[in-house]
């Protein structure tokens, strides 16, 4: 999971630049509907849902360049990254580049959150919920550390992020996108509630979709 970057602008394409838009995947609207805009050129949302989801054990919260070490140990990772179709992060400073440079929060209101884990304060990865300006569509996503796998993190966090967006947010439909061989992601996607909805070419990858509704029954 975590194919968020390629729905951002070319410029985003630069490692540092990919990161930061996949950083910590309104369906069908741009922007919220309370919106302000300013100086006739820049749309900044309010509310700004820089706080997401807490549920059993884990804290969501946007990531600053003040997580730079744990964001490149993140998508630093060969293990991490191995599925997401983006570069790795080269060094700390590319990470603190990349979240120098996310846009989400103040763009369209809401984007990926670190994932802190509550009993230690570390942060183990990200999830949370990306608009896709390409395909016009808000996917859910998400990356952790190595050591924190199979233990129904990934889950967790995504259920959360995919409840926050419709009950909070107001999301009428949510995707999921992961490659083919990322069959653990599947998993994550059945597990939350989404049902497969075919696949597609997508910025030079063969992607599967998973979707759900607003309406559709919650796991």
């Amino acid at each position: 999971m975590g194919r968020a970057s390629a729905a951002t602008a070319a410029a985003e394409r630069s490692s540092a630049a990919r990161a930061a838009a996949s950083a910590p995947l309104d369906a069908s609207r741009r922007l919220p509907e309370n919106a302000l805009t300013l100086t006739g050129a820049r749309t900044i949302p309010e509310p700004r849902h820089t706080t997401g989801p807490t549920t059993a054990r884990l804290l969501h919260r946007a990531l600053t360049v003040d997580d730079a070490e744990a964001f490149f140990a993140l998508n630093g990772n060969p293990d991490v990254m191995r599925h997401t179709g983006e570069p790795m992060l080269e060094s700390v400073e590319a990470a603190r580049e990349a979240l120098a440079a996310y846009p989400d929060f103040d763009t369209v209101g809401y984007g990926r959150w670190g994932c802190v884990l509550r009993e230690t304060g570390e942060v183990i990865g990200f999830c949370g919920l990306k608009y896709l300006d390409d395909l016009d569509v808000t996917d859910v996503g998400y990356r952790f550390l190595p050591e924190h796998w199979g233990r129904g993190l990934a889950t967790e966090a995504c259920r959360a992020s995919v409840a926050y967006g419709f009950d909070v947010i107001g999301l009428e439909r949510i995707v999921g996108l992961a490659l083919p061989e990322n069959v653990a992601s599947h998993r994550v996607l059945e597990k939350v509630g989404m049902r497969a909805d075919g696949a597609f070419d997508w910025d030079g990858e063969h992607v599967l979709r998973w979707v759900m509704e607003r309406d559709d029954p919650r796991t």
